[in-house]
């Protein structure tokens, strides 16, 4: 970091005549994978141009020169140029001030040499003037350095030299030598492109397998290399690699057996973990309630109100179960519920699948047996007969002891005080002294009269019950 960082290079515009005259670096690549006919070319030289340099003494200046031709289609548009530097594993980018700040390789963070000009046919200037490399520490280096520019017509694109100016310094003053033609037959490229990896577990960071493609056609592939950061990962032509969140540049470097270099470069964009789900919120309004029979029959349907809520979503259904098994829908139920105890649950499920339930206990009172005699006492027996005519006489002083309607409870006493004398064999008696037959009380009911025909049905009730 020391060798670029503590060094302030000037920039200054080329005074050089056409790009033709530097040599051609690679065929152009972009980010996306995308063909381009846009051209880049650079070279080093100490004589004003007239050679060019691969190999350069620590002690001799020396000025570093670059040429952009963006695509027709991106002339007279707004765009950046870019300079990128590799030392050993480190990359630096250099700023509008011509300094060379360390680099993240992260587009975020990335910063243009020449901002938002008007692109011309070629844009061309002169990174380093006049500089002898040891003065920064670069004896025994190599360094290598990509052209790059974007258009404001084509958004999030970037468009890159396909080989690097390459310039290997001497670690002593030896003679230079002149460049060699560049190795224009070996290249690089990463199958799919740049590419967004959706989360598979939950967790953050994904496995990402990638391949890459190798080939030489004037010698052999050396070597190929996966970077990320600057920092070699993996080796070979596929690799599987373990990324963080977010975006991430991924290098694919090929190394030829006479020491030349390509790389093909993507961003593969790791989404990050969903956030949890929150279950919905289900509630029952009244919670356990005890329902009161209303018609004397088995059973009794039921009014149910349930509330649902998602703070995170939206609530998906709503369902009223019973015994597991979904017998209404909606939030508002009316359900025919048994006599009894019965767990009634409210189901709310979200968006996202979340599921929570609410219960309650609905206890249903079970209809009173009414035997068929009490209906005919409480219809035609208390009032018409035993009030009416009974009462007065069967206060106290005969076997058969009558309560007056000012008493407490006192239908059931008159019954169960009924019941018990024709159970205890009162029957006849019942029915033939109301007739005035041994009867002190004289008559009271008159042969085959309707109330005296309602009394025999009555005792024909009470003795077949």
């Amino acid at each position: 970091m020391k060798y670029l960082q503590t060094v302030i290079l000037s920039l200054a515009f080329s005074t050089l005549s056409a790009a033709e005259i530097l040599p051609e670096l690679g065929e152009a690549l972009t980010v996306s994978g995308t063909p381009t006919t846009a051209r880049f070319f650079g070279g080093v030289t100490s004589d004003g141009g007239a050679s060019y340099l691969s190999t350069v003494n620590p002690d001799k200046p020396i000025d570093i020169v670059g040429s952009w031709q963006p695509e027709g289609t991106h002339i007279n548009t707004v765009g950046n140029l870019y300079v990128v530097v590799q030392l050993d594993e480190s990359y630096y980018f250099q700023n509008e001030k011509g300094q060379f700040q360390e680099w993240d390789s992260d587009f975020k963070t990335l910063r243009a040499v020449r901002q938002e000009i008007t692109l011309a046919s070629v844009e061309q200037i002169v990174i380093i003037k006049d500089f002898a490399l040891g003065l920064a520490g670069l004896s025994g280096k190599t360094l290598f350095i990509y052209l790059a520019y974007e258009a404001a017509n084509v958004p999030g694109e970037l468009f890159y030299s396909g080989t690097p100016i390459a310039i290997s310094v001497n670690s002593s003053v030896s003679e230079q030598s002149p460049a060699q033609p560049p190795n224009l037959s070996l290249s690089a490229s990463i199958s799919g492109g740049n590419q967004d990896v959706s989360d598979s577990d939950g967790s953050s960071g994904e496995s990402v397998s990638l391949s890459g493609s190798a080939s030489d056609g004037n010698g052999s592939v050396l070597s190929t290399q996966w970077l990320v950061g600057g920092s070699v990962v993996a080796t070979g032509t596929s690799a599987t690699l373990s990324l963080p969140d977010g975006p991430t540049v991924v290098t694919f470097r090929v190394t030829d057996n006479d020491g030349a270099t390509a790389v093909a470069t993507v961003k593969i964009t790791v989404a990050a973990p969903a956030a949890p789900n929150s279950s919905p919120s289900a509630s029952i309004s009244g919670g356990n309630q005890s329902v009161t029979d209303s018609d004397g029959i088995s059973g009794e349907p039921v009014s149910l109100n349930g509330s649902a809520s998602d703070s995170d979503g939206s609530v998906l259904s709503t369902q009223w179960l019973v015994d597991g098994s979904v017998v209404a829908t909606g939030t508002s139920a009316t359900l025919s519920l048994p006599d009894g105890s019965t767990v009634v649950t409210f189901r709310v499920t979200d968006n996202d699948g979340g599921t929570t339930d609410a219960t309650a206990t609905i206890t249903v009172e079970a209809a009173i047996s009414v035997p068929n005699s009490m209906k005919i006492y409480t219809e035609s027996i208390s009032s018409q007969i035993v009030q009416a005519r009974c009462v007065n006489c069967h206060g106290g002083i005969s076997a058969l002891t009558l309560v007056r309607n000012n008493v407490n409870d006192y239908i059931n006493k008159n019954y169960d005080s009924m019941k018990d004398y024709i159970e205890g064999g009162g029957s006849n008696n019942l029915l033939s002294k109301p007739q005035g037959i041994n009867h002190g009380g004289g008559v009271q009911l008159q042969a085959g009269s309707t109330a005296l025909n309602n009394l025999e049905s009555f005792i024909t009730a009470i003795v077949s019950e």
